[in-house]
């Protein structure tokens, strides 16, 4: 019998349990890696979500910062020019790094740290290794590569850039950046040339300017006329010639343009001193007869005469039929529009274009002892030689006037009542101190002709016809027009003003473009304030209407395009008068509102209509102008905003505006 064979198992027991440890230790190893594997990832993408935040939190105070720096550049206020002086001083980095001396964004580019307070907050924050912020200004493209118009000289200013924001952050061993650009463009909001203008018409068109049936009553005038007001007003004599010609160069001139000739009669508006002919010579002058002379020896009998806006009772008994043989078209029809303010508040300016205005001049006998005034009527020299005048004197009463005369009518002409034809621009005369009251009564002030010892007329430094400075007293009116600014700087150089009609090159400094005027207006309106944000140039396609009121901020003027027509059915009320300018290029505006409207209106393609009540606050230019007739004493008047003058060059420095898209473009590189 064999005896069995015992086997020691412990041999395989140890490398078992060798290699099963060895197992486990490679998992636990592995685990282990893994998970430490696993947390350094999760601390880097934290690192890394924590250093995107930092750099897009250090992005958004550098946007902040170039909003308030935006906002202090367009800031019209006299007090914050110039700019690079009077920055704020949390500004000032950004001002000393983006412009130039002038104030101006460097053309050739600028880039560095914008430097936001907020910056040196985020840097301090845990586990924050760094945090740059760059900014640039890239070079300066202009708008315009030639001159905008033969005759509108290019601004060189108006150029677009390309604002680029860079942060980069470190948070641990992660770093991130992010960027962020939009356009912005250098624009002048002042419309060019027209911006001089307080009414500008290229031509008459359907406009019957004098046609209206005048009167001292109010009930038998057809219509109240249109009151345009230049800007400041000022009193009879009450200035020196250098002190004329300063303020005529400041004031909203006016340009009447077309083939024909413009004959404007001095209105007296059913005796409403609000709407009635402004610059007309008040009360009565009187005159010594001629030593020796047949009335004379009475001692109680002088000349008089006296300056009257025209009406129909010049030709009737209440002025003793003195104009009764005058065609009545002559004395009774007075102007649409008068131009020199009311009578009122007179407003002196430039009328350029062949403008005539016409006045009566009422002329006679006074009897000092009974205070009764005899005219003298308007005759011509056959019935100069009759023994039946008008006014119903007696044949031995005109035979002694004849006397008086010699019997010559050419003296008694001078003498006689009559209707006066002069430039319109003559008027501006009555505002100089002649120096001496024998000048001051001299009512037929003619222009280039004044009597020895008057001072010499006024002329303008903004504005050349034909070569020659135009006086404010004459006829501003020629083949080519020259205006400059007061420093001497060329504003317009060409021919006739006429030739300003297409204003299509305007777009080329549109920086926001819409489809529609729901889009247009949405995207221009602020949602902090509810006020119209321009700051710059936008267009629509198509039409714009203002349904409801509306208000642009101060800095948020700028130039408002449309192809088509503008309908203005409510208010518009602009900020300090900052200047906002409606431009329909080849269509109509309609103004349906009495409220008023602060806005220079052009529509040199079309019309601009006008309804029976408007109180427009800026400037009209149109191709024709439309005007609705109404007694009822309703605002009628267009009133000049200097903010829009491009002679002015310190206006037309704050004209200026950084136009910026409302957002900034955002990508992580």
């Amino acid at each position: 019998m064999r005896t069995p064979v015992q086997t020691d198992r412990s041999g395989f027991l140890l490398p078992g349990a060798l290699i099963l440890l060895s197992i486990l230790l490679l998992m636990a190893s592995t685990r282990l890696f893994v998970s430490r594997r696993q947390l350094d990832t999760v601390v880097r993408l934290t690192d890394r979500e924590r250093a995107y935040q930092i750099a897009t939190s250090g992005l958004e105070a550098a946007k902040g910062q170039m909003d308030q720096f935006i906002r202090f550049l367009n800031d019209p206020d006299p007090a914050t020019f110039p700019k690079v002086a009077n920055a704020p001083s949390d500004l000032q980095p950004l001002v000393t790094l983006l412009l130039d001396s002038e104030g101006f964004p460097r053309p050739a580019g600028a880039r560095g740290n914008p430097s936001p307070p907020l910056q040196s907050f985020v840097q301090e924050l845990p586990d924050v290794e760094e945090l740059e912020l760059d900014l640039e200004l890239g070079e300066g493209k202009t708008l315009f590569d030639s001159a905008a118009s033969s005759s509108i000289p290019a601004d060189p200013r108006e150029a677009s850039f390309l604002l680029t924001l860079r942060a980069t952050a470190v948070v641990g061993k992660s770093t991130a950046r992010v960027v962020a650009f939009k356009e912005a463009r250098v624009v002048n909001i002042t419309p060019p040339v027209l911006g001089k203008f307080v009414l500008f018409l290229r031509r008459k068109g359907g406009l019957d300017v004098d046609s209206l049936a005048d009167a001292l009553n109010r009930d038998d005038i057809d219509s109240l006329p249109c009151v345009i007001r230049g800007g400041s007003s000022a009193a009879a004599r009450s200035l020196t010639v250098d002190e004329a010609s300063d303020l005529i160069d400041s004031q909203g001139w006016i340009y009447l343009g077309g083939s024909g000739d413009w004959e404007l009669g001095a209105s007296i508006a059913g005796g409403s001193a609000a709407f009635a002919d402004g610059l007309l010579a008040e009360g009565q002058y009187e005159y010594p007869l001629e030593p020796g002379s047949p009335l004379a020896g009475s001692g109680v009998l002088v000349y008089y005469a006296e300056q009257k806006p025209l009406y129909r009772e010049l030709g009737g008994p209440a002025q003793s039929e003195a104009l009764s043989l005058v065609d009545p078209a002559e004395y009774s029809r007075s102007s649409l529009l008068n131009l020199f303010g009311s009578a009122e508040s007179p407003s002196p300016t430039l009328v350029c274009g062949n403008v005539i205005r016409r006045w009566a001049l009422i002329q006679g006998l006074r009897n000092s002892s009974s205070d009764s005034y005899s005219p003298l009527p308007y005759l011509d020299s056959v019935r100069f030689g009759s023994s039946d005048w008008p006014g119903g004197a007696r044949p031995g009463t005109i035979a002694r006037i004849r006397q008086q005369f010699g019997e010559d009518f050419e003296q008694y002409r001078r003498r006689m009542s009559d209707v006066v034809r002069q430039p319109y621009n003559a008027a501006n005369l009555q505002v100089i101190d002649l120096g001496s009251d024998d000048l001051s009564s001299i009512l037929v002030l003619e222009p280039g002709q004044l009597p020895p010892g008057a001072p010499a007329q006024p002329v303008s430094s903004r504005l050349s016809v034909d070569g020659i400075p135009a006086s404010p007293g004459s006829l501003a009116w020629g083949n080519r027009y020259t205006l400059r600014d007061d420093t001497g700087e060329t504003v317009f150089d060409g021919g006739s003003l006429d030739v300003l009609e297409d204003l299509s090159f305007l777009s080329q400094k549109s920086g926001l473009e819409a489809d529609s005027e729901e889009g247009l207006l949405e995207a221009l309106l602020d949602e902090t304030s509810g006020q119209l944000v321009l700051a710059g140039a936008v267009s629509v396609d198509g039409d714009l209407t203002f349904s409801s009121p509306a208000v642009v901020a101060a800095g948020g003027g700028g130039l408002m395009l449309a192809t088509g027509d503008i309908v203005i059915k409510s208010g518009i009320t602009a900020t300090d008068g900052e200047p906002l300018t409606l431009v329909s290029l080849s269509g109509d505006i309609r103004i349906e509102t009495s409220q008023p409207v602060e806005a220079a209106l052009i529509a040199l393609a079309g019309q601009i209509r006008l309804g029976k009540a408007f109180d427009i606050r800026g400037l009209v230019s149109a191709g024709e102008l439309s005007v609705e007739l109404t007694r009822d004493p309703v605002t009628r008047s267009i009133a000049y905003n200097g903010a829009f003058d491009p002679t002015n060059s310190d206006q037309y420095r704050r004209n200026y505006r950084l136009q910026t898209e409302k957002g900034w473009r955002t990508f992580v590189p």
